[in-house]
């Protein structure tokens, strides 16, 4: 399973309905509303590091209403 963690920019006055979108994705876990440099950020899984990609550039970007996003991959852990 592959998990990133998606901070997201929103319009300004948009983030509750960036939020409710975003929960219809599939492939978002968990949708968690924040204040500071990003309005919200999303736990993101899929199977492959490819089906991971798509949703964060075809689903989660593409979304009405969000500005930036900036994505943290998971990986292994090394120790």
């Amino acid at each position: 399973m592959e998990t990133a963690f998606v901070f997201i920019t929103c319009e300004v006055g948009t983030t509750d309905t960036v939020t409710k979108k975003l929960q219809l994705i599939d492939e978002i876990k968990e949708v968690i509303p924040v204040w500071g440099a990003y309005d919200v950020v999303a736990k993101v899984t899929a199977s492959t590091r490819e089906e991971l990609r798509d949703a964060i550039r075809k689903k989660i970007r593409t979304t009405d209403n969000i500005r930036s996003t900036m994505s943290l991959m998971v990986t292994e852990n090394q120790t």
